[in-house]
């Protein structure tokens, strides 16, 4: 059981870390952007950059949510 604890602490520094990681590149790779620059999804049709952060965001903690269950 310590060992599976141990190994269940390891993933969830790995997917912190990684999100940390996107989170940086999402910021930087965004500053440069045109707030008014569209992206098309394929639910919500086109959006510009702000609503497309708040896409982007809910989408990944929403999988980081599934991570996290399949880990325990």
């Amino acid at each position: 059981m310590k060992h599976l604890n141990n190994l269940i602490d390891e993933l969830e520094k790995h997917i912190l870390f990684f999100k940390k990681i996107n989170a940086a590149v999402s910021i930087v790779s965004a500053e440069k952007l045109n707030t008014n620059n569209n992206f098309k999804h394929h639910y919500f049709g086109y959006l510009n950059l702000k609503p497309t952060k708040k896409t982007l965001s809910i989408h990944a903690n929403h999988h980081l949510k599934i991570n996290k269950d399949i880990i325990k």
